[in-house]
């Protein structure tokens, strides 16, 4: 890492990635318990759709299934971040310190 804003570090690249009709794309960035800030500096995404065509919508079981598995997702997570509170309480109590 440098001062220069210019200067970046390319940390992931995708090609010719096919999303299913009616799907979506997202970026999440973590690590674990400690707080970390993430940038996307550029993202470029076009449709194989026009406008008039639409896209396919999404049926209401394959909704609930991705709900389910966000919220299964999101409950481990914050299991995740429970435990290492629990097995680093000096580096959680630092951070809560500095943020103060």
């Amino acid at each position: 890492m440098t001062n220069n804003e210019a200067d970046y570090e390319l940390c992931f690249r995708a090609e010719n990635v096919v999303l299913p009709r009616g799907g979506y794309f997202g970026i999440s960035a973590a690590t674990g318990g400690l707080a970390d800030d993430h940038d996307v500096l550029h993202l470029l995404t076009t449709s194989l759709h026009t406008a008039q065509q639409g896209g396919q919508q999404i049926s209401t079981d394959e909704q609930q299934k991705l709900s389910q598995e966000y919220q299964e997702y999101q409950k481990k997570l914050e299991q995740q971040k429970e435990e290492y509170r629990k097995e680093h309480p000096d580096e959680v109590s630092t951070q809560m310190s500095m943020t103060e």
